[in-house]
């Protein structure tokens, strides 16, 4: 056996790290570092709220300093999810109580009417095209298929089951031998691996599902 550990970057947004109700030790990311770190190092990067092109600054980074010998990448739902308002408007809203109440109440009407996206979804396939195209190409390297919608987000985001087929998509028309996506099983009830307040982020049994995921996707590539 090669007496080198591999190197395994995981950039991933708040799928993948603590949160209200759910602990460290339940995040998919902790059961890897400390489930496989005997064959590997890992190197998590997460970011809350991680946008595309947030994610494409870490890939930078990664490709240019870490000498990965995989990526694991998680992001999407934050771009693939519409918002109440543009981003310039929601962030003057959102400072007053009232409107933000009424944001929230009006939250799928207003997905309805007007499709905010924070990522629109061909700027999002040019990043994923660059991202894996340009800055990991040569590098084996893992797209985590967007997870959802749980219940609670099919009924305040409008649009979003076909929104995140639709970003899905996108990770899996660049599959090839160096780049592979990372899917959930096809009969996978979604609202029960995810949390019900929010019908997105993982619970504790969508973490493990995950983690297990994961860890097929490394032990697949790992040389002996």
């Amino acid at each position: 056996m090669n007496s080198l550990k591999r190197k395994v970057v995981i950039i991933t947004d708040s799928l993948g790290m603590p949160r209200e109700n759910i602990s460290l030790e339940d995040t998919w990311v902790f059961k890897l570092l400390l489930f496989h770190s005997q064959y590997y190092h890992f190197v998590p990067i997460a970011n809350r709220g991680m946008s595309a092109s947030i994610a494409l600054e870490y890939a930078i980074e990664v490709a240019n300093y870490y000498k990965p010998d995989l990526v694991i990448l998680q992001f999407g739902i934050v771009d693939a999810a519409r918002r109440s308002l543009p981003s310039f408007l929601r962030m003057i809203a959102k400072k007053i109580k009232l409107t933000r109440t009424l944001l929230k109440k009006y939250h799928f009407s207003l997905t309805r009417i007007n499709e905010n996206h924070t990522t629109n979804l061909h700027d999002f396939e040019k990043i994923v095209y660059r991202i894996s195209k340009d800055i990991l190409r040569g590098i084996p390297h893992a797209f985590i298929e967007i997870a959802g919608p749980g219940y609670y987000m099919l009924n305040q985001c409008y649009g979003i089951l076909d929104d995140i087929r639709k970003y899905n998509e996108v990770f899996y028309s660049i599959e090839n031998n160096k780049c592979s996506i990372i899917r959930y099983p096809k009969d996978i009830y979604f609202d029960n691996i995810l949390i019900k307040e929010d019908g997105h982020h993982l619970n504790p049994t969508g973490a493990e599902i995950v983690f297990e995921m994961a860890s097929k996707y490394i032990i697949s590539n790992y040389i002996l």
